[in-house]
């Protein structure tokens, strides 16, 4: 019963995330045309590069530059998506009383351990820890302030930041035998299975 509840929780956060990802792609492409033309010029010109060099390593500085550029081109997007990730895992997700579509599917709410009701601070704490909007937040701020040099040194760091605090969220997710990641201890929540 644990390994199903935990087995859940991440297929409904890769589920929430998907629609997140499809739903910022369609406004990007509808709304700012413009830049997401830009963003693909800059991705097929990479790629293009790629292929041209074959076999011989394409330069370091090659490698930063064109990374910049894409990202610089794809700022929009990432916008988007922070804001929409605020949106559906924060707001969203206290107004359907600790549901996201993933969870619903699935059959998982979001509840208090304490209480009835979840503070709404403390909900939008969960998620923002939850979903490393912190990080996304500051990588938009990285490319919209710094040269590619100095952009390339950040990313990295906010980029393993990141990775290092997702798997101490999963790890307490797997390890834990109440099923409780970080966000949830923090935050005094814990997620439920729905009969």
């Amino acid at each position: 019963m644990w390994l199903k509840v935990k087995v859940k929780r991440i297929i409904a956060y890769f589920i929430d995330f998907m629609i997140i990802s499809f739903v910022s792609t369609i406004i990007f492409q509808i709304v700012f045309k413009n830049s997401y033309e830009e963003y693909n010029e800059k991705t097929e010109a990479y790629m293009q590069e790629i292929v041209r060099l074959g076999s011989s390593d394409p330069t370091e500085e090659f490698i930063i530059n064109s990374m910049y550029d894409i990202n610089k081109a794809g700022i929009t997007l990432s916008i988007i998506e922070f804001g929409l990730t605020i949106l559906y895992f924060g707001i969203i997700s206290y107004i359907t009383k600790g549901q996201t579509l993933g969870k619903k599917i699935l059959k998982l709410r979001v509840v208090p351990i304490k209480g009835k009701n979840l503070n709404p601070g403390l909900y939008f704490l969960r998620e923002v820890i939850l979903t490393n909007s912190i990080f996304n937040f500051l990588g938009i701020i990285n490319i919209s302030l710094c040269s590619a040099s100095r952009w390339y040194v950040f990313n990295n760091v906010i980029t393993n930041t990141k990775t290092f605090i997702t798997i101490i969220l999963l790890g307490f997710l797997i390890f834990r035998e109440d099923e409780r990641s970080l966000h949830d201890i923090i935050c005094q929540t814990k997620v439920i299975e729905e009969k």
